[in-house]
């Protein structure tokens, strides 16, 4: 996991503590174990609620995130 993802989730989770905007950081890693690392760190972090990481390449995986709903395009 990068961590500009976890340093983004901590100010992210600062400027809006309860998140009811819904506010969430993606990271992508390519390899399933770093990634189960990443996530073991972002729920020690305690920002489970903000930072999701994403198994996979980058390009394919935000276009799942697409295709599901989870995020919108801003065109």
């Amino acid at each position: 996991m990068e961590p500009k993802a976890k340093a983004w989730g901590a100010m992210l989770k600062e400027f809006y503590p309860d998140n009811n905007s819904g506010i969430r950081v993606y990271s992508f890693e390519l390899d399933p174990e770093l990634a189960e690392i990443a996530r073991d760190i972002v729920k020690l972090a305690g920002m489970s609620d903000i930072v999701t990481v994403i198994d996979g390449p980058g390009a394919e995986s935000l276009k799942g995130l697409v295709k599901n709903g989870d995020i919108k395009p801003e065109c």
